[in-house]
């Protein structure tokens, strides 16, 4: 996680980050050989928040909340289908 100011522009960024997740799918609508059946892939998920000011605590965004928010998105994928 980073939070650094951006101060050319007197903007504020967040920067989280969810490593080396797995999705699977599977491709229809063709032959695509080994593409048409079920399989996994590993996947990266990186969020940039920006913003004009920050938090009475110096922060741009509730960061547990983001993670949160992180962890429901990336779960949904990880159960179902990718497509």
């Amino acid at each position: 996680m980073r939070h650094q100011p951006d101060r050319s522009h007197h903007v504020h960024t967040h920067w989280q980050s969810k490593s080396d997740f797995v999705a699977q799918h599977y491709l229809i609508g063709g032959d695509w050989g080994a593409e048409n059946e079920w399989h996994s892939h590993h996947y990266a998920l990186e969020l940039q928040l920006i913003g004009p000011e920050l938090d009475a605590h110096g922060c741009l965004v509730d960061i547990v909340a983001v993670e949160r928010e992180l962890d429901a998105i990336v779960g949904q994928y990880q159960r179902q289908n990718a497509q």
